[in-house]
């Protein structure tokens, strides 16, 4: 296989067209001019100016002249871009139970009863319960028939629980 150099100052530099401003940053600064002639021609009234079509070429520019700034080092309509990207992708935590840290691994599974099993997989759930009777005041109405349990995700992994009364 043949190796090449590529020179340092090919890959690092950005090509300048005009001035200090990048190719990117030109088209960020013609496109608004286009939409405004295009905004002069084709709103009514046609090739006169009026108060609406000069505010709204004035945002224009504004916001291209805006996303045509640098900030350290990248043109804020790159970090947009950046920022798009990062909102975009999925925070979904896949659980592997691979990880035996922290799990109760019964040795003989003659031994085990399966009551004792199953609660010992469930982990306690703090309600922010401080004394006893507000304890048991919280399990009746889990065991009360009248009352329907619901629960629901919440952002960043937590569980929302809610009690319905049943009609």
């Amino acid at each position: 296989m043949r190796n090449t150099v590529v020179p340092a100052q090919i890959t690092t530099v950005e090509d300048r067209i005009v001035g200090n401003l990048t190719f990117t940053q030109v088209l960020l600064l013609i496109l608004p001019l286009l939409s405004s002639t295009a905004l002069y021609v084709f709103l009514s009234p046609n090739s006169h100016i009026s108060t609406l079509k000069f505010v709204l070429m004035l945002g224009q520019f504004a916001l291209f002249g805006g996303l045509a700034l640098r900030f350290k080092g990248k043109i804020v309509a790159e970090w947009i871009g950046v920022l798009t990207r990062f909102t975009g992708r999925p925070r979904t935590y896949v659980f592997t139970k691979n990880d035996p840290t922290g799990r109760k691994v019964a040795l003989d599974q003659d031994d085990v009863d399966p009551e004792s099993a199953i609660t010992a997989s469930v982990a306690p759930v703090r309600l922010g319960i401080d004394s006893l009777a507000e304890q048991l005041k919280v399990e009746r109405l889990f065991a009360n028939p009248k009352f329907t349990v619901s629960f629901g995700l919440a952002k960043k992994g937590k569980v929302n629980v809610s009690l319905t009364q049943v009609e």
